[in-house]
């Protein structure tokens, strides 16, 4: 297995773990909820690191149905920009984008 495949079975394994913690929870239960929030927040980032620093750019240019660039802003914007975070996106991003995003990346795995 090489390094671009490791790497996206780490993505799934933090993706899998958004869903675990925010599993049962509804948007304002969730938005709520600071700690499972906080949990969440701290996964998406790391999908972001991995998807920015350890996927090489061929490997994402071939696989460029996958929004890299969104990927990785959501990071900037929740590493950079606390204050200023959506949350009514980062529960999009939980609910529509993580299940297309993880669906993909498994077709990857193939």
């Amino acid at each position: 297995m090489n390094k671009n495949h490791k790497t996206i079975l780490k993505i799934i394994g933090h993706i899998e773990k958004i869903f675990d913690y925010s599993s049962g929870f509804n948007k304002d239960e969730l938005l709520l909820d600071s700690k499972t929030l906080d949990a969440c927040l701290i996964h998406l980032i790391q999908i972001g690191e991995l998807a920015n620093y350890q996927l090489d750019n061929l490997f994402k240019r071939t696989h460029n149905d996958i929004n890299w660039k969104n990927i990785n802003g959501m990071r900037n914007i929740i590493t950079h920009n606390y204050y200023e975070i959506d949350y009514n996106i980062v529960y999009d991003t939980i609910t529509e984008s993580l299940p297309i995003l993880i669906h993909a990346l498994k077709k990857i795995l193939e």
